[in-house]
Order: structure tokens, then sequence, then C-alpha cells
């Protein structure tokens, strides 16, 4: 190490923070244009379905999806921002029909169906910036703390990538009422905020197929820079499925109270060459839902009562370029889907875990399993609310380790390799065998609950960038893959090893 040290150190100046780049600077001072295009070519090895030796063979696929954004000062303290997302979803192979039969859209994001047509506004924002209290109006992208519950679909992911985002219709105020006072200290960096939400997607309501959703929060947030970031919020959220069979006295399918708390805190040094990185989040979800159609909820809702957390420990080594990040990952899940308590939580869909288990693996099996169950043969009518039971590329009910490093060796070439350990924080359930056992709990190919391990993905990649400094663009490509060990639950029905492969292509400006 002695001597490989000054080599690595000639190759390229030392990086911000381990294994990320720079970042990214402002076109000017009252404006900014920013935005990504991304085309993913993936090859997915068949993945066995069914005890029946079903599989999905999907074969080489197409993807891809642009963002395009613009930013600028309007006035003194007047600013506005505007942000489209297009061509989202698949162009070309890939694309399956599995979930059709038991859901019109059994993968809310796009990632094993069709291209999303048209342009989705995701920001069309207009914000005052006082120094003590600020206020926006209009749409508006949300993501908070790790992205576990809330998330924009546009973060840099380890393995994996953000597919849609929650996108809101969105009335905010802050204040920071310490802000402008030099003696306050620490106190300088908290503030408080209000909003009121009208949703046009997330992974639980799309309003352009008709799902009505709507949300009030409020919340804290304390920010001193470089050293710690945290926040904490609860709300309120009523919502009205467009597939609702079954609605409670007041027309709502859902009514639930999300609460998340946040912290990172960096606990040594920010300016030294080495630094660790502690950050926590967990998140629950309690009320009420219309949407289960087990024996006990037919005459009345189901209670809601699900938890998530996350502990992360990351470490950085600024002159090698070096990044190592270790997740802990509880998600709940439930041991008895028969009661009125609906207790599994699921994290959002662009919280990558991974990039083959929980994106791919996991939707497909339970696509099939929607579609068993609602063979004509077995029920005369199938289970209401069932694309809800399909997986759409959210990790859930599951106790993970994902651990992770990135290396640049030299600043335009960057190695990643992941390891993902996951198996049930409660039982892991399959649709269809669950029906054939009589309402009682069993897994994939209708083995005991008790088997409860999921698998283990391995993963690496490559990726090489070529900045065009002129013109404030980033283009990249690479190379990755993963592979999946499959736990006790599933080897009874995935009998190979599934195998993901897939080039990127990405240019950011």
């Amino acid at each position: 190490m002695p001597l490989l040290l000054p080599l690595l150190l000639a190759l390229g100046p030392a990086w911000a923070d381990g294994a990320d780049p720079p970042p990214r600077e402002r076109r000017a001072p009252k404006w900014d244009a920013s935005g990504e295009a991304r085309l993913r070519l993936d090859s997915l090895a068949p993945i066995g379905l069914d005890e029946l030796g079903t599989e999905a063979d999907l074969g080489p696929g197409v993807s891809g999806r642009l963002i395009a954004g613009l930013s600028g000062n309007v006035a003194s303290e007047l600013w506005a921002a505007a942000e489209i997302e297009a061509l989202n979803g698949g162009y070309a192979g890939g694309t399956t029909g599995l979930g059709r039969v038991g859901a019109d859209q059994p993968f809310p994001s796009p990632r094993h169906g069709p291209l999303e047509s048209g342009l989705l506004p995701r920001v069309l924002r207009l914000g005052w910036r006082g120094e003590q209290v600020q206020a926006a109006v209009g749409l508006d992208t949300f993501s908070w703390g790790l992205g576990l519950l809330a998330n924009d679909g546009v973060s840099d992911n380890d393995f994996g990538d953000g597919q849609t985002g929650s996108v809101n219709a969105r009335i905010r105020v802050s204040t920071s009422p310490w802000k402008p006072k030099e003696r306050a200290g620490a106190a300088r960096g908290l503030a408080a905020f209000v909003a009121a939400d009208q949703v046009i997607r997330d992974d639980n309501a799309d309003w352009r197929d008709g799902d009505d959703a709507k949300a009030l929060l409020g919340g804290l947030r304390w920010v001193i820079p470089g050293r710690v970031e945290s926040g904490a919020f609860v709300g309120r959220r009523w919502q009205t499925d467009h597939d609702a069979v079954v609605a409670d006295p007041g027309g709502r399918t859902t009514r639930v109270t999300p609460m998340d708390a946040f912290a990172s805190v960096q606990i040594t040094d920010p300016d030294a060459d080495q630094h660790w990185t502690v950050a926590t989040e967990w998140a629950g979800l309690v009320g009420t839902t219309r949407r289960l159609y087990a024996p006990e909820t037919a005459d009345s809702a189901a209670r809601v009562r699900a938890l998530g957390g996350l502990a992360r420990v990351r470490y950085d080594h600024d002159p090698l370029r070096l990044t190592l990040r270790g997740d802990l990952l509880y998600l709940s899940g439930d041991n008895d889907p028969r009661d009125d308590v609906a207790r599994t939580f699921t994290a959002h869909s662009d919280f990558n875990v991974g990039m083959l288990l929980f994106e791919h693996v996991l939707p497909l099996m339970g696509a099939r399993a929607a579609d068993r169950i609602s063979d004509p043969a077995l029920s005369a009518r199938p289970p209401d609310h069932l694309r809800f039971a399909i997986p759409s590329g959210a990790a859930s009910n599951t106790l993970a380790t994902n651990l992770v490093a990135r290396w640049r060796p030299a600043p335009p070439v960057e190695l990643r390799a992941g390891w993902v350990a996951a198996r049930g924080a409660g039982d892991v359930n399959d649709l269809y065998s669950v029906a054939m056992n009589g309402g009682y709990n069993a897994t994939y190919g209708g083995r005991d609950p008790d088997n409860r391990g999921l698998g283990h993905e391995l993963a690496a990649g490559v990726r090489g960038q070529l900045p065009w400094k002129k013109a404030g663009v980033v283009w990249e490509a690479g190379l990755e893959g993963a592979l999946l060990l499959p736990g006790d639950a599933l080897d009874a029905v995935v009998t190979e090893n599934p195998r993901l492969g897939r080039a990127r292509f990405d240019v950011r400006w």
C-alpha cells in the first residue's frame, strides 16, 4: 500500500467524498438547467415462477428515461422551477404479460411494462425565499431522508435505477426563525414546515389512472452544514383507489398516518482525508384500509400497523477515492394475513436494495401468483386489489444486509461491488400457495412458512465517465451484473441461479 498510494494519487486529484465525484456546479448564479438521459440494455436469464416449472423468459430488453429541468430567479426572492419526464419504460423486448390476468396495471413502475405514453411534468413550482419564511406552490417531487419512505427517483443508486419518484401538487410553507441570527449557533439550522398535497404519482396512487390521494404533513429539519442533517415529520393521507370495490363510509379506501424520522451525522472531522458517517431512518404507518380481502375485514376496515428502519455506516477514504457502505434494513412482515391487521412495510420502489432479487425475481413471481389465483377454475371472482399484492420492485417484509464498495482507481473509472443477504422479517407467503393451503401461510411451491431465506445477491460493475466541462455535460457508460443464490423460501421454485447483465449509457447535464 505505501508504494501504491503515490501512484493512485498521481492519476488524478483527490475527491471530496471518497468515490463520489465533485458536486455538480450551477450554470449561473441566477439560473440552472439540468437533466439526464439514460439507456439500459438488459439481459435477464429465465426465472422459475412456480412448482410446475413455469419460467419468465423475457430475453434481452431495452429501456430508458429522459428528465430535463430549468430553474432560476424571477426576482430577488422569487424563483421558479420546471422539470419534465418522458420516454420512461421499455422500448423493445424485456416486457411481460405476467400479472395482467389479476391486475390491469401489475407493475406501477415500468420495470416490466410498456413505455409510458406522453410527458409527465414532475416540477412546475413557484417559490418565495424570505430570510425567515419560505413558501412554494405547484408541482414538486418529494424525497425525504435516505429515501426509505419518500423518494424522487433521481438519486444515484449503487445498483439499480430509480424508475418513477413521488410527484405531488403541493402548497408548502416553512420557517427558519433563527437563520439570520449569528448568535443562535446551531439553532440557525432549525426549520419547521407544513404542506398540503394532491398526489399525482407515487407507489400507491396515480392520478392519471383515477386514484385520488390527498395528504397533509408537517415536520422539522435541522442541518449543520458538513456535520448533521436530520428531520422528522408526521402526516395524514386519505386515498380512494380507482378500482375500489369497498370503501369506508367517507368514500375512502385508505386512511393512514405516516411518520418518519432520519439523521445523518459525520462523526469525524469533515476536513480529514478519512471520515465516517452514520445514518438512520425509521418510518411507521398507522391507520385503516379497505384493500384487504380477508374474511375478517369483509365488514370493517383493516388496521394498518407497519414499521420500517434503516441503519447505515459509511467510510470514505478521499486520497484513494474509496467508499465503503453498510446497510442493515428492517421492513416488518405479517405472520397472520388472515386477521384484520396489515403489518407489512414496503419501502419506496426507488429505494434500491441490489438490482435483481427485489427488482425482478420477486415481482415476476408475485405476478405469476396473482394470475394463478385469478383462474376461474379456482375462484368465480378474483380477490379485490390484486395489483397491490404484486411487488413493484420495492423491498418489503425483509431483514437484509446490504454491503457496497466503490473505488475510483483513476477519476474517470469507477469499480463497484455489492452483496445483499436477505430473509423475511415475517413469513414469506406466496399468494397462490396460501389460497391452496386453506388460507394458512405457505411460501413459494407450498413449502413450510418457516422457510424465510430470500437468498444472497452478488453484484459487480464498472463505469467510465467522460466530462465535457465546457458544456457542463458528463457522458457515462458501464457494465454491471448480478447473480442470485436463492434462499429456502424460493429454492423450491427458483431452481437455477437468476442472473442479470446490464449495459448502461447515461448523459447528465
